[in-house]
């Protein structure tokens, strides 16, 4: 399979403000749990299930995400 190189405009959206239905993120109701990421959890869920040595969960993302 020949490699696909993306611009960093292909990898981006926008999203005009009038759509949205919140002044201010202040308004939102967070959301309790995961979004979009039932496959994550399930490898997360079948690494933490193996029962012999030598395996590894490796987690990669933005440092502080979830952090207040």
């Amino acid at each position: 399979m020949k490699p696909y190189e993306l611009s960093p405009e292909k990898l981006t959206s926008q999203c005009e403000e009038s759509c949205l239905k919140f002044t201010t993120t202040a308004e939102v109701t967070p959301i309790d749990g995961v979004l979009g990421q039932d496959r994550a959890l399930e490898a997360i869920a079948f690494g933490l299930g193996m029962k012999r040595r030598g395996y590894n969960i490796y987690v990669g993302g933005n440092l502080g995400y979830w952090q207040k």
